[in-house]
């Protein structure tokens, strides 16, 4: 009767989200699957209405079943962390414990590796779920993967700017990361600007933009002004020297680009700069650039005036896309609709016939 139920099972999950049969679709290897695909794939309404019946503490207990597949076991932690909210994955807390006693991996070098795998599972699951205090231990953890994820979770920015100074360039591209939402303790960022992996690099500007690091301008700088850096990482650090307020050196770079088409990236940059500024000459310099003969330079400049509300820049607009082509018709659409014009494929109201 039970191996008769199977199939029924497999059905309800797959055509609905049933919360009920999801429950049970668990308990059976040949439902399992498609019910793990379903919770990942399920918007926030339909979580919630997993967690009520349940569905969230099948999962934690589907996870640490030693007897599950291995596969099983690390979808169902994937699931639970999509799924879950703080404590109620608390329970996952344990499967880290291979990252964190080398002894408790196991002698075989398969159980040792599937070990650390769920550990890393579990760790991501309780970092996607808020469950904060149970991924703490892991902040120092032997695996660089674990420690990085535990880290990245960590609300301590102390222990953030220490995990800058950590031997794995994983670890320290997570801590920077991190720090990003701690602008009060984030000057530290500023030596991992020059950390000597480029991750970490990365990491570090992107933070200081999102933290306003003022202590970092000249070193962002040096960044943007290095002619023989990568020119996609010149252009974010004229993006983040806009974002602290330091808009000159954007200011050179579409000019330049203006005057003799210059490198496309860093103009790219230069316009994101220069949105949110309230100087009328860079408004000028943002016009000017949907004239630019870089498609993809007049688009984002398009899309930058859209987003500043500048109605006077309607018909340039329109005379762009006119001239792009399909690649980028729909982000011009979105620009003139957002300032309010028709759009192809839409009626002018004006040019509607009341009924």
């Amino acid at each position: 009767m039970l191996i008769a139920c199977v199939p029924l099972l497999i059905g309800l999950v797959l055509t609905a989200l049933d919360p009920a049969a999801t429950v049970r679709a668990l308990a059976h290897a040949e439902a399992r699957e498609g019910a793990l695909q379903q919770v990942l794939n399920a918007d926030a309404a339909a979580r919630r209405s997993l967690r009520e019946a349940g569905v969230v503490e099948a999962l934690v207990a589907l996870g640490l079943d030693t007897q599950a597949p291995f596969e099983a076991r690390a979808l169902a932690l994937r699931a639970a962390g999509a799924s879950g909210h703080g404590s109620e994955v608390d329970a996952l807390a344990p499967l880290l414990a291979p990252a964190l006693d080398r002894t408790s991996a196991g002698a075989n070098a398969s159980t040792r590796a599937q070990g650390l795998a769920l550990a890393l599972e579990a760790a991501q699951a309780l970092r996607a779920a808020g469950a904060r205090a149970a991924l703490t231990p892991a902040v120092t953890a032997h695996d660089p993967d674990v420690r990085a994820v535990a880290l990245g979770a960590a609300g301590v920015p102390e222990q953030l700017c220490a995990g800058l100074s950590d031997p794995q360039p994983v670890v320290r591209a997570a801590a920077a990361r991190a720090l990003g939402r701690h602008a009060e303790k984030a000057d530290c960022l500023v030596p991992a600007l020059k950390d000597r992996a480029p991750s970490v690099r990365g990491a570090a500007l992107t933070a200081v933009g999102e933290a306003r690091v003022a202590s970092a301008v000249d070193a962002v700088r040096a960044i943007a002004g290095d002619a023989r850096g990568p020119t996609h990482v010149r252009a974010e650090a004229l993006a983040v020297l806009g974002a602290l307020g330091d808009r000159a050196p954007a200011r050179a770079a579409l000019d330049t680009h203006l005057s003799k088409g210059g490198i496309v990236p860093l103009a790219l940059g230069a316009v994101a700069a220069l949105v949110d500024s309230t100087d009328p000459e860079d408004l000028r310099r943002l016009r000017a650039a949907v004239s630019s003969k870089e498609a993809s330079v007049a688009v984002r400049a398009g899309r930058a005036l859209a987003l500043r509300g500048d109605h006077e820049s309607l018909p340039s607009l329109t005379a762009l896309r006119a001239r792009v082509g399909a690649r980028y018709a729909a982000d011009v659409d979105a620009a003139l609709e957002q300032l309010g014009a028709p759009v192809e494929g839409e009626a002018d109201p004006a040019d509607v016939d009341d009924e």
